[in-house]
């Protein structure tokens, strides 16, 4: 988990998480009607498991309070970073139950892709109100982040077509992604801050 400078980096954050595990949510749930009747039950326990630890990584977010560096927020981090690990786990368990894999990691793909350019489309907006080198750096850093989204779009879809992959090679995919987000994210977050200092 990263260290986080505002309460609004925090809240982005988590709003992030939040949207791809609703995500993978609805995806269980539309997929759940298509399976076989022999694994309807146990797909319904990884899925209850699923939303258990999607509404305790939620009810984290609301314990933060306005200071993500604080001592609480120290204590709380644990608890978020175990609500998504048992998270990922229930997602998993459900595919091997439900014997599906590609419906919940495509609906979280595409949420994260959405995030992608929507942060991009934010940042851009701000960068109209920077002048001169600054907005260099700002335009390069979007970029980046445009790329790198256009390239994990690719990396989904590759997934996607092979067919019946691994749960893990997926997850490994959507880590890479949300890791390279939040790298892309912090540079051009930071290349409009020291725009805001001239």
């Amino acid at each position: 988990m990263n260290a986080f400078a505002t309460r609004t980096d925090f809240d982005a954050w988590a709003r992030h998480r939040l949207a791809e595990m609703d995500a993978g949510l609805a995806a269980m749930e539309a997929e759940v009607a298509t399976v076989r009747a022999a694994v309807i039950p146990a797909s319904r326990v990884s899925m209850e498991q699923a939303e258990i630890w999607r509404n305790r990584f939620a009810d984290c977010v609301q314990l933060v309070g306005h200071d993500p560096e604080s001592a609480r927020f120290r204590g709380i981090a644990a608890a978020l970073q175990e609500a998504w690990a048992q998270f990922e786990a229930a997602m998993e368990n459900w595919a091997a139950a439900a014997e599906q894999k590609s419906s919940a990691f495509d609906a979280r793909a595409k949420a994260l892709l959405g995030v992608w350019h929507s942060t991009a489309a934010s940042y851009k907006a701000q960068a109209l109100t920077v002048v001169g080198r600054q907005r260099d750096q700002i335009e390069a850093a979007i970029a980046r982040l445009e790329r790198d989204a256009a390239r994990y779009g690719e990396k989904f879809e590759d997934l996607k077509g092979v067919g019946r992959l691994s749960w893990m090679m997926m997850g490994e995919a959507l880590k890479q992604s949300r890791a390279a987000f939040e790298r892309d994210s912090d540079k051009a977050e930071a290349a409009l801050a020291a725009a805001r200092k001239h």
